[in-house]
């Protein structure tokens, strides 16, 4: 009797193991923000910047809801990566406006920040993903901050950015 006892509690706590597991797969679909106020690049990120070198804006507006629109075909890369930040991107010149809106996110790629970001590719808003280094040096004030956008790889120069407004 103590033994088949044994075995239908072995088999209710493997259940329970199995069924968890499962629970936890099917909530993995949901990406989600996790906000670290000692992270320099996410905490300082949000506001709008420009760029004298190249003579354009970089607007971050932060909406961790944004994550809701990332197709799932980036879940897979996103499984082990911890997002920092996540928004609305406006890029823009003093004549155009190349990107208006378009979700972002922030994490760490080979131990750098690294931002992604969406724009439409044939027909489907989100169709293409862009993405680039970044890194914030920290001001007196806000407004002495200063923001480098580096390219996709470690051996590309990055841009400064200097801080237009919080």
């Amino acid at each position: 009797m103590q033994n088949l006892f044994q075995k239908i509690t072995f088999l209710l706590l493997l259940f329970s193991l199995i069924s968890l597991k499962i629970l936890a797969q099917s909530d993995s679909s949901s990406l989600v923000c996790i906000t670290d106020k000692e992270n320099i690049v996410s905490s300082a990120m949000e506001g709008e910047w420009f760029s004298q070198q190249e003579g354009y804006t970089m607007i971050f507006k932060k909406d961790s809801t944004v994550l809701e629109q990332i197709p799932t075909k980036y879940h897979d890369f996103l499984k082990d990566k911890i997002i920092y930040s996540a928004g609305y991107i406006t890029i823009k010149s003093e004549t155009k406006t190349y990107t208006e809106d378009k979700p972002y996110f922030l994490t760490v790629l080979h131990g750098n920040p690294h931002i992604f970001w969406f724009r439409e590719r044939n027909g489907d808003p989100l169709g293409d993903s862009e993405s680039f280094n970044a890194f914030i040096a920290i001001g007196e004030s806000p407004l002495d901050d200063l923001l480098y956008m580096g390219g996709d790889f470690n051996n590309q120069p990055f841009l400064r950015f200097t801080r237009v407004k919080k």
